[in-house]
């Protein structure tokens, strides 16, 4: 399911002209599924919110990809069981959770 219009606006937003990992200016973001697509996800409808999107630079998209097990531990990608606006993730400004509506609560 790719993210709508509405989300990527929010995401975009939320984001501020930052990469969501590293905190640096973004020029060309990428959009992240934290719950991936693949193996069912795409079919529920929480996988196009914007808890699921996270903003981030191409480079810091493959580190994300590259690095499973640290991107688990740190929220960038959630297990398919899990609800991705109950997962806590890192971001550069600290540890949060990301709501659908584009907004960030500190954890």
């Amino acid at each position: 399911m790719k993210f709508t219009e509405s989300v990527r606006a929010a995401a975009i937003a939320r984001a501020a002209g930052k990469c969501e990992l590293c905190g640096m200016p973004i020029q060309v973001p990428h959009l992240h599924h934290r719950r991936p697509r693949g193996m069912g996800g795409s079919k529920r409808p929480d996988t196009g919110g914007a808890a699921n999107c996270l903003v981030i630079h191409p480079r810091c998209h493959i580190d994300v990809e590259l690095n499973r097990q640290r991107s688990l531990d740190n929220g960038w990608l959630v297990s398919q069981w899990r609800d991705p606006s109950t997962v806590p993730v890192k971001r550069w400004d600290g540890l949060c959770l990301l709501a659908d509506d584009g907004t960030v609560i500190p954890a």
